[in-house]
């Protein structure tokens, strides 16, 4: 099989750091099995951001009422507008001041031979400050993997559009998940650092024959190899 580039993904970040090897198995599968998995989870969770996204900015005429009718003949179309609503408020709630929102932006850059890519369900950039969002559309508590996701993210934006040193934090947002008080989770500040992401990018390259079996396996396109 011939070689391919290294990719690194902030969406699979979490399983990376727990299996370094996957990103090296992942990154040989064409695009068409490495989003594979979830068929149906994915198209419930597809429908809330898409629902949520609109409500943050109006889509076109026609990709609105396209929107609306893959709604309302879903069969769990109450909850995918619960679902995209709250996403919707808690973003435009947690607006940061100057700041300017971007929706579903997706960003790249290389380091060190690896095309690091991150696609953000939502942010707001204002100078020196980035505060990233992430909406989960499952029951359970997303934090941990989620915070992990837009930490990453956030660095490889600074890192791509020269933000050394700005401060971000991550907000998680989880409007069906059973406790109330953990549905929107705001994480503390950190600080963006170019030379700590080329390290931890580093360390994961050292790493990518590195395979640690695990229940991480079962998100991971490679278990097809």
């Amino acid at each position: 099989m011939k070689s391919k580039k290294l990719k690194l993904q902030a969406s699979s970040i979490s399983r990376v750091l727990k299996c370094p090897g996957s990103m090296t198995l992942e990154s040989r599968l064409p695009d068409r099995l490495r989003y594979f998995a979830f068929k149906d989870a994915a198209e419930f969770g597809t429908l809330c951001h898409a629902y949520g996204e609109n409500r943050l900015v109006p889509l076109a005429e026609k990709e609105r009422t396209e929107l609306v009718y893959k709604v309302h003949d879903h069969p769990r179309k109450d909850e995918i507008i619960y679902t995209g609503t709250e996403y919707a408020k808690a973003v435009k709630k947690a607006v940061i001041k100057g700041g300017e929102l971007h929706v579903e932006e997706k960003f790249r850059a290389e380091i060190l031979g690896i095309d690091c890519v991150a696609k953000s369900d939502a942010f707001y950039v204002a100078p020196g400050r980035i505060r990233k969002f992430d909406l989960k559309s499952g029951r359970y508590d997303y934090t941990e993997s989620a915070t992990k996701q837009m930490e990453f993210a956030a660095q490889l934006y600074a890192y791509a559009y020269s933000m050394d040193g700005a401060t971000f934090d991550t907000v998680t947002i989880q409007p069906n998940y059973y406790n109330e008080s953990q549905r929107v989770v705001v994480s503390p500040k950190m600080q963006a650092s170019r030379m700590g992401l080329y390290d931890f990018v580093k360390d994961l390259k050292s790493r990518q024959k590195e395979f640690n079996p695990g229940g991480h396996c079962k998100m991971c396109a490679a278990i097809l190899t």
